[in-house]
């Protein structure tokens, strides 16, 4: 109960009325609103994001794939009632699935020390080391040189800046850091909304 004074009509001077103290419900549900439509636009963020930097991830799983010529029991597992054609449809998919799970676990590395409150010096380490493997990945499906990774050596010792892809360069740039940038301000704008 709040002791406040009201000018008004046939209300007496230092009068006690009930006070909650907290927001009106109007203000109330457009906060609610305005947290539901920034949960909404960081996920679909990330998930964009996700989706563009997962490309040279793909294009080294066509690679690894090429390696799996005979997979062995796969026209038994696919006559299996009902399993069968789940197997089937994963198998005839097994460049994206590998090139998500390689893609996760490099991003899982690289945001580690952000999920943890103290992160360990293995942690930081295991950070850059997957760092520098999404670099190796990420340069060799964009490189930044007019020839790609062949004009690159070719031109090692005296490197035209008049053949470099800037473009290219921004891509690998954007697909190297922003997951992280991301995810790191989707967890400041949830403790901001806290």
């Amino acid at each position: 109960m709040a002791r406040y004074s009201q000018g008004g009509t046939n209300q007496a001077a230092g009068a006690t009325y009930s006070y909650s103290g907290s927001m009106p419900k109007s203000a109330n549900k457009f906060q609610i609103n305005a947290r539901l439509i920034a949960k909404i636009l960081i996920w679909a963020t990330i998930g964009f994001v996700g989706l563009l930097n997962v490309q040279p991830w793909i294009e080294l799983a066509k690679h690894i794939a090429k390696e799996l010529t005979n997979i062995p029991f796969l026209d038994s597992l696919v006559r299996i009632p009902f399993l069968g054609g789940w197997i089937e449809w994963g198998f005839a998919n097994i460049i994206p699935f590998l090139a998500i799970v390689m893609w996760s676990l490099c991003q899982l590395k690289e945001i580690l020390p952000s999920l943890v409150e103290n992160p360990t010096d293995e942690a930081y380490r295991n950070r850059w080391i997957a760092y520098g493997f999404e670099s190796v990945i990420c340069f060799l499906r964009f490189p930044p040189y007019e020839g790609g990774v062949q004009a690159i050596v070719e031109d090692a010792p005296n490197w035209d800046s008049s053949l470099i892809l800037w473009w290219t360069l921004v891509l690998f740039l954007v697909t190297m850091f922003s997951f992280e940038m991301v995810f790191n301000l989707r967890k400041n704008i949830q403790a901001n909304f806290r």
